[in-house]
């Protein structure tokens, strides 16, 4: 299945040598999704010339920021924070985040290709908000680059998170 934004085309190395590593056609326990995603699917996929995986799903964010969606849910730097520290000091089995960071740990653990503690493992979340998958990424000992559109995400992710942060959309 071909979805909106994945050519499978690698974003690393340009190679077109993606191949589905595993296709997911439920919600995984514990995992969010966006309202207008019917039916559920997602894809794994993975570049075989340099080993970069990319996820891949059918939402559209085409729409997400037209509304200021930052401005309307955490108004403020502090809204930030504050969003931040609830979601942060959930229980892991209430936080989807924790969930699908230790999803991503073991899988890739089972598989074999989870790198060593020589070579620290890179993600990119292009969209972060309030970089709460980064922060559970990081104690798994990665190293993290954030991407947003909001001024205020990419302050809290390169101040509070410690992370790399650019101020940008995808495009």
């Amino acid at each position: 299945m071909q979805y909106p934004g994945c050519a499978y085309l690698c974003p690393m190395c340009q190679r077109m040598l993606m191949t589905i590593v595993a296709h997911y056609d439920h919600v995984s326990p514990g995992e969010k999704v966006m309202p207008n995603e019917v039916p559920y699917t997602r894809e794994l996929l993975r570049c075989m010339n340099c080993g970069h995986f990319i996820n891949c799903c059918p939402y559209d964010f085409g729409h997400m920021y037209e509304s200021f969606y930052g401005d309307a849910i955490y108004v403020s730097d502090e809204g930030i924070a504050r969003a931040y520290d609830r979601v942060m000091g959930l229980p892991n089995k209430q936080s989807d985040n924790a969930g699908r960071t230790a999803r991503v740990y073991t899988y890739l653990e089972q598989k074999g290709v989870y790198p060593s503690a020589v070579l620290r493992p890179q993600l990119l979340d292009v969209g972060s908000g309030i970089c709460v998958f980064p922060a559970r990424m990081k104690e798994y000992g990665w190293g993290c680059t954030v991407v947003d559109p909001d001024p205020r995400n990419i302050r809290h992710a390169q101040e509070r998170v410690g992370v790399t942060g650019y101020c940008s959309d995808f495009f």
